[in-house]
């Protein structure tokens, strides 16, 4: 089907066939963590959806090709980094502590429990890809705020790699709490800079009612992250690994948005 033949279809249908599409792909891999007992598939699959949305409808947009490109590269590397990412989590023989913590908690329940999680990942991949359908259609040369937010995304993307790398490096050294880098200024920097990332569509979308629906991913991933998926069980579980440890680490750093500390950084106490 060509592009011309994709526009004359009505939107609803289109929307329909997105949404059948991604429903299908979620089963599939719903089926693959019931064989291998690893929910992870989800979240990598969420990643790579969300990039192959948006991509599509940067392709099929109309608007200004440079704006697009750009776009496009954005995401095109956040998917990448991303997906790669969590699907060396979704291939290792141990779950991921969050998963395995809600297939405990769920016990017989659990898999009709992970059919929902999985399922639930289909709206979520269209909420992450309005900022695509905010900014395909806009006609605009590109301007200041477009380079702005071309920093921001890029910043997002290199924080949060520098995050990850620093972290696996600490963790091939000691069991301690990592509290070097930018893990020296805040609990989740990683998380800090997935947020920040989704902080660079506001600035390349025009400013009309359609490009207010790139406002609303920052607003969502942040409220995610800080509130649903992201802290509070990855706290719940440093908390349990390594108890009065971390609470002295919570007492001195920041649990999202980088700052300077309030007192010297923690240090194993003796006999622990």
């Amino acid at each position: 089907m060509t592009s011309a033949s994709l526009a004359e279809l009505p939107l609803l249908l289109i929307l329909l066939t997105v949404v059948f599409l991604l429903t299908v792909v979620f089963l599939l891999l719903w089926l693959l963590q019931w064989r291998t007992r690893n929910a992870s598939w989800a979240d990598a699959g969420w990643a790579v959806a969300v990039g192959a949305v948006m991509g599509w409808l940067l392709v099929q947009g109309e608007g200004d090709t440079n704006r697009r490109l750009l776009a496009g590269l954005l995401i095109g590397l956040w998917a990448a980094r991303l997906g790669l990412h969590l699907l060396r989590r979704a291939v290792q023989p141990e779950e991921d502590g969050r998963f395995r913590a809600m297939r405990l908690q769920w016990g017989d329940r659990a898999q009709q429990n992970f059919l929902r999680y999985f399922l639930l990942q289909v709206p979520l991949v269209l909420l992450f890809a309005l900022p695509a359908a905010a900014l395909a259609d806009d006609p605009r040369a590109l301007a200041g705020r477009d380079l702005l937010g071309l920093g921001l995304g890029l910043c997002g993307l290199l924080g949060v790699s520098v995050a990850d790398a620093q972290l696996h490096r600490h963790r091939s050294k000691s069991e301690d709490v990592c509290q070097t880098g930018l893990w020296r200024y805040s609990r989740h920097p990683n998380y800090f800079f997935e947020w920040l990332f989704w902080c660079c569509w506001p600035w390349m979308a025009p400013l009309t009612p359609p490009g207010l629906l790139a406002w609303i991913t920052p607003v969502a991933a942040y409220l995610l992250l800080t509130r649903v998926t992201g802290i509070p069980p990855a706290e719940r579980r440093a908390l349990q690994r390594r108890g009065d440890l971390y609470r002295r680490y919570q007492m001195v750093t920041s649990p999202f948005f980088p700052r300077p500390l309030l007192k010297p950084p923690i240090s194993r106490p003796d006999g622990i």
